[in-house]
């Protein structure tokens, strides 16, 4: 277990990482001592997903599709990181979502920690192997966790504040026996639980005072070469003048033998672009907003950039015209449609080309 005196929670407070002791206090040590940082659920999402047995290397983009049906914010910039449960065929991930601007501001918090998370934690251990619900309390809120058959499959955030939270997490448990730790008991260890959100290698944080003192070296330097030039003008000003038109006529044909480079490697990025496969789950995203939930897939073909589907819904050219305005869906065209015995709606085959 970890030593709850090197290990913090981290809470963004009016744009900034604060860090806390386990108690929800204001941590008194100094941040490089920190070596487990415990990220707050109200800073971050969890989302426990069942997945097909599927390989390690897979797992990242199946969950990016997975979320975006079941994350209600904005992917484009959040940071995801995962654990992967197999017990038998059975297989959960638990999967941690934060926007980027916030891990780069806890790690900056605390740079020689490893991150985690309270429901990530709780997987490593043991008393948790068991079947119900699991409560930890957090600063400023409670975390629930249900585990079945040893695995987590659920995580729910409550934010502490009166009789109203008391009876949401009534109404969760159900009355059913649950156990409860602490935050100390869930400071995990590095042995044990695997750290999320690694930073990439290379990473440094920035230290106090280093913009500043670089800022003062980069105007010291500009002064002395204002006063060598000055110097050097005076000595020989046509020496100078002449090396700068020669300096200036090779640059312009270095920047002419880059500018033909990169017409041409352009037109073969281009060229690629055009011959690369479609990507089949956002191709799949795209149909079902396009399709909605109103109208029932039957058969799908998707070769190269072309596809064909049959359908059967209430309005086919209204259908059509969610096509015709979506630039994603190119040379769209409704090829045949067959009224149903309940006369409100009709069986209908639509072809056209996927471009993204």
């Amino acid at each position: 277990m970890g030593n709850p005196r090197r290990t913090a929670f981290a809470e963004i407070r009016n744009g900034e990482a604060v860090l806390l002791a386990l108690d929800g206090a204001p941590f008194e040590g100094k941040p490089e001592e920190v070596a487990i940082l415990l990220l707050s659920r109200l800073d971050c999402d969890v989302r426990c997903l069942e997945l097909p047995p599927v390989a390690e290397r897979e797992m990242p983009s199946l969950l990016r599709y997975r979320l975006r049906s079941v994350y209600p914010g904005s992917l484009e910039r959040a940071v995801i990181d995962h654990v992967a449960q197999r017990r038998g065929d059975k297989l959960v991930a638990v999967v941690s979502i934060v926007q980027k601007e916030t891990l780069e501001k806890v790690r900056s918090a605390a740079p020689r920690a490893i991150i985690g998370l309270v429901a990530t934690s709780l997987i490593a251990l043991p008393r948790t192997r068991a079947r119900g619900w699991v409560v930890c309390e957090g600063p400023g809120y409670t975390e629930l966790a249900r585990f079945e058959g040893g695995l987590l499959v659920e995580s729910t955030l409550v934010k502490r504040g009166g009789a109203a939270s008391e009876r949401r997490i009534r109404q969760l448990l159900g009355g059913e026996v649950v156990q409860r730790f602490d935050a100390a008991d869930v400071a995990f260890a590095r042995r044990r639980t695997r750290s999320l959100f690694r930073p990439p290698r290379g990473w440094k944080a920035p230290r106090p005072g280093v913009t500043r003192l670089a800022l003062a070296a980069v105007i010291v330097l500009l002064g002395l070469g204002l006063v060598q030039k000055k110097v050097s003008l005076r000595q020989g000003e046509l020496a100078v003048l002449r090396d700068a038109v020669l300096g200036s006529q090779a640059a312009g044909q270095r920047t002419a033998d880059l500018v033909a480079q990169y017409s041409a490697a352009n037109a073969r990025v281009c060229r690629l672009l055009q011959n690369r496969p479609v990507d089949v789950y956002r191709f799949f995203s795209d149909l079902r907003d396009e399709l909605g939930p109103a109208v029932l897939l039957q058969d799908l073909v998707l070769q190269g950039q072309s596809f064909q589907l049959q359908a059967v819904g209430s309005s086919p050219l209204a259908l059509m015209q969610r096509f015709v305005s979506d630039p994603r869906f190119q040379e769209v065209r409704l090829l045949q449609t067959t009224p149903l015995a309940d006369g409100s709606r009709q069986q209908f085959i639509i072809t056209g080309r996927y471009h993204r």
